[in-house]
């Protein structure tokens, strides 16, 4: 009996060691564009360190006064299956793959319109580009912010990043809003070309702006 009992149990632990599961976030990088009508073009590399098996990932996008549309995830080059619905406050992205005790980098790409306020002289872009929200810790975020014309003078471009992480923040290539951290907040002192039509777009938004940036707060993801 002794002996069975010992046997029983080996298998019982096994068993539990084969099911354990985990995965990390090794990088993340985000790149956005913003075009001279201010709409926004976004792509996020997202890089997985797999252990054990997963078959889907969704990332929530938190709703607000910008619009969500054009909604792609691509492993490589290959586009993936997805979801694309409401889940509360957020829209979800949901995709289908297969994962096991390997990395992956998954691309999801999408626009953004109603995103940037401009006013007379000035477009704000507020948006937290890595919530505090998701399942496990990232271990690097980079990316940019691509303005939608070169700028003659630095200065015309305000950049706050909070909370504050050892990273960078600059101006590259004097279009290029470049990042390593965890939250940004743009603003972007540069006359727009079109700023006009943003203006007009954006009437009788600006009460609202402070109740909806609450919300982005509410990114995450999910892989099973």
């Amino acid at each position: 009996m002794k002996n069975k009992f010992l046997v029983l149990l080996f298998l019982v632990l096994i068993l539990a060691f084969a099911s354990a599961k985990s995965y990390y976030l090794p990088k993340a990088e985000v790149y956005m564009k913003i075009l001279s009508d201010g709409t926004i073009q976004a792509e996020e590399n997202i890089t997985f360190d797999f252990s054990g098996s997963y078959t889907f990932a969704y990332r929530d996008v938190p709703k607000g006064k910008w619009k969500l549309s054009e909604i792609k995830v691509f492993e490589e080059t290959k586009e993936l299956q997805t979801e694309i619905f409401d889940y509360g406050n957020n829209t979800r992205i949901k995709w289908f793959y297969s994962a096991e005790n390997e990395k992956k980098t998954f691309t999801i790409k999408y626009t953004l319109k109603k995103a940037v306020t401009a006013y007379n002289d000035v477009a704000e872009l507020n948006w937290k580009v890595w919530g505090s929200n998701w399942g496990v810790p990232l271990s690097e975020l980079y990316g940019w912010i691509e303005l939608p014309k070169k700028v003659q003078d630095s200065n015309d471009v305000y950049v706050w990043g909070h909370p504050k992480v050892n990273g960078q923040i600059g101006l590259i290539e004097n279009n290029k809003v470049l990042f390593q951290v965890f939250l940004l907040r743009f603003l972007l002192l540069q006359e727009l070309q079109e700023a006009e039509d943003l203006a007009e777009a954006a009437e009788g938004e600006e009460e609202a702006v402070e109740a909806e940036q609450a919300n982005v707060s509410a990114n995450r993801l999910g892989v099973f």
